[in-house]
């Protein structure tokens, strides 16, 4: 069994990085089928560390003006592909 932790930083404001791709998917003719596009940062932590240890490197990750993590929680739904 993997002691590998995954933390996900999402944006919680307008994020350009998203707009840009959506952008390029457009271009390609595929803006009817591609509605949104929504980008997530995954960190792998493939090290056994404490609840309290990841929670500090979250922290570290994430800005908390602009962005939320996810340590603990399923994927959310509401999407109809992930590309990882």
């Amino acid at each position: 069994m993997s002691n590998a932790t995954r933390i996900e930083i999402s944006q919680t404001v307008l994020d350009t990085r998203s707009q840009v791709r959506k952008a390029a998917i457009d271009s390609l003719g595929l803006g009817d089928k591609v509605k949104k596009v929504k980008l997530v940062d995954v960190y792998t932590l493939d090290e056994h560390l404490d609840l309290q240890e990841v929670e500090d490197i979250e922290r570290m990750l994430t800005n908390p003006v602009s962005q939320r993590a996810n340590i603990r929680d399923e994927v959310k739904s509401g999407f109809d592909y992930v590309v990882e």
